[in-house]
C-alpha cells in the first residue's frame, strides 16, 4: 500500500509487502513489535514505528493523512482506576491520544488545553488543535515528565481533571501523578 506511511520515526523495516516476494503477515508483524520495546506500533508497508500518536515526545507528522497502522496495545487502566472507569466516571486512554483531542479545561476565566505550555484568559477557548486566537500566557500547569514513562491518561468527568500517570525505572517502580484542574469557584 504506497503512499500510507506515516513519515520517519522507523526503527526497522521487515521485508514483506509490496515490492518483495512475500507478504506481510499481520500476527508475525505484531509478534515483532510486540517484542520490541521501542515499537508502538507499525504500518502496512512492515515498518516499526517509535511513534503513533503524533506531537507525542518529539514525534510529529499530520495523523490525518491516509495511515494504515497497528497501534501497540498500552496498559489496561490501573486498578485504582477501574471502578471509575467502569462507572463511566473515567475517560481512559493508553496510549493518550494526539494533542489535538485532548481535553479543553476552562472556568469562563481562563482556560486550557490539558498539559499545554499556555492558558489564556477571559472568553471563548476555540481554535484547532491549541491553535486559540488569544493572547498565550505561560501555563504553570502544563508540560510532561520527560524522565518517566507515560503509562495512562485519564479524565476525570465528576472531579473536571486531566491526569496523566507515569511510572520510573528506579528500584522502587516509582509512580507519580501529574493533574491538571481549574476550579470552578476560585477565580484568579
Amino acid at each position: 500500500m504506497s503512499g500510507t506511511d506515516a513519515v520517519g520515526h522507523d526503527i526497522a523495516h521487515i521485508e514483506c509487502g509490496e515490492g518483495y516476494g512475500k507478504e506481510c503477515d499481520i500476527e508475525e508483524l505484531v509478534a515483532i513489535c510486540n517484542s520490541n520495546s521501542s515499537c508502538r506500533g507499525f504500518n502496512s508497508n512492515g515498518f516499526l514505528k517509535s511513534c503513533t500518536s503524533g506531537c507525542d515526545a518529539n514525534c510529529c507528522y499530520d495523523v490525518t493523512q491516509n495511515v494504515d497502522l497497528y497501534i501497540r496495545k498500552g496498559f489496561l487502566p490501573p486498578d485504582d482506576w477501574q471502578n471509575d472507569v467502569s462507572s463511566g466516571r473515567i475517560l481512559f486512554a493508553n496510549p493518550e491520544p494526539h494533542f489535538c483531542f485532548l481535553p479543553e479545561i476552562a472556568n469562563g476565566y481562563i482556560g486550557t488545553v490539558a498539559m499545554s505550555a499556555a492558558l489564556f484568559q477571559s472568553g471563548l477557548f476555540n481554535g484547532k488543535c491549541g491553535n486559540v486566537g488569544k493572547a498565550r500566557l505561560p501555563s504553570p500547569i502544563g508540560g510532561s515528565i520527560i524522565t518517566g514513562e507515560l503509562i495512562a491518561s485519564a479524565l476525570h468527568f465528576e472531579k473536571a481533571m486531566f491526569t496523566r500517570r507515569y511510572q520510573f525505572d528506579d528500584q522502587n517502580g516509582s509512580i507519580i501523578e501529574h493533574s491538571v484542574y481549574i476550579s470552578q469557584t476560585v477565580r484568579y
